[in-house]
This record gives C-alpha cells, structure tokens and sequence, in this order.
C-alpha cells in the first residue's frame, strides 16, 4: 500500500509475498489518490502480462468513471447548495420535506423540522451542520430562514438536538405545523 501511495501507479507483488496484496492501484483525482484498490487473492495461472494490461484498463475505467462522477457532484453542489455550505436552497429543501412528509403519512415514518433562530454565519451554519446526522438536511424555506430536517426523529427525540445547539448557544425550535407547497 505505501508503495502504490508513495508511486502513485499500479503496484504488483512480484515476489508472491501470501500476506501482501497480489496488486494495488490507486485512484486519482486532480493528481491526488482519493482511494486504493487491493487484491489478495488471485489464481496463480492469471498472472500474466494480458492479466497486468487488464488490472490497467480496469483501472483507468474505474478512475474515469469516478472523476465524471465527482465532476457531476461538484457542479451540483453549486446548484444545490448555498455557497460553501451543507445547507439546501430554499427549492431542494422544500423537495426533501414534501418526501419526509408523504413518508409519515404513507409509512409512518417520523421527522421533525426545527427553525433554527440564529443571525446566520458561517460559523453557525458549519457548526448547525456539525450537530446533525448524516441522514438529517440543513436548509432554507421560502422565508429565507434556516430549518433543519431531523429524518426519523420524533418531537421527543428532537429535544437531544436542541439541546446540542443550545450548548452552541444556537436556539432552535420545533416546527409543529409544517406547512408546504407542492
């Protein structure tokens, strides 16, 4: 694994070593590897140079597609995002909590919405963002206020939350009648 970080090219186990990997490639983006693949186990009679040639192809496929798709990812995060922050435009925002709220009336699957009332900085958006989970979004409603969508989370279980930002000294509140337009 160093070997392949420090070269930064498809590393093969010549020496068979049993507790090494038979090879690794690294993943790049922008010249930087963002990821390595490992493979341990390969049958004896497929290690050729047709086998070398085909771990280089797969790996410029696997690193292509990778690099479109993190290209896609970016250009949607300007489109969805505000600035540099985790937190939805008031359109994406207001998608997510129409799903949320046919998912509690069709599977009776909790969320909570809580308006976050804070004069909005940076250093509040990044630390509201760092208080939630991964499952939960960060947004703006038509009002041009930021809510956060707590996923699964009943009012009860909302108050952890609350109490989390409150030590921020961020105040946050229950939405209770979520109102919203399709």
């Amino acid at each position: 694994m160093n070997e392949v970080v420090q070269s930064k090219e498809i590393v093969f186990n010549t020496a068979l070593t049993p507790e090494e990997a038979m090879f690794g490639a690294p993943l790049l983006r922008q010249g930087e590897i963002f990821a390595v693949i490992l493979c341990y186990q390969v049958p004896f009679q497929n290690l050729t140079l047709s086998y070398r040639n085909l771990i280089d192809v797969m790996t410029r496929l696997i690193n292509s597609s990778l690099d479109r798709s993190f290209g896609y990812i970016d250009a949607v995060q300007l489109d969805r995002y505000v600035g540099n922050t985790n937190a939805l435009k008031q359109d994406y925002f207001e998608r997510i909590v129409i799903q949320k709220e046919q998912a509690k009336v069709e599977l009776n699957i909790p969320y909570t919405l809580l308006h976050i009332r804070e004069s909005l900085t940076d250093t509040v958006l990044h630390s509201v963002d760092a208080t939630l989970r991964t499952t939960d979004y960060l947004g703006y409603r038509d009002d041009n206020e930021l809510y956060a969508l707590l996923s699964n989370a009943t009012m009860d279980e909302s108050q952890i939350v609350i109490e989390r930002l409150a030590q921020k000294s961020i105040h946050a509140e229950v939405v209770e009648d979520v109102s919203y337009v399709e």
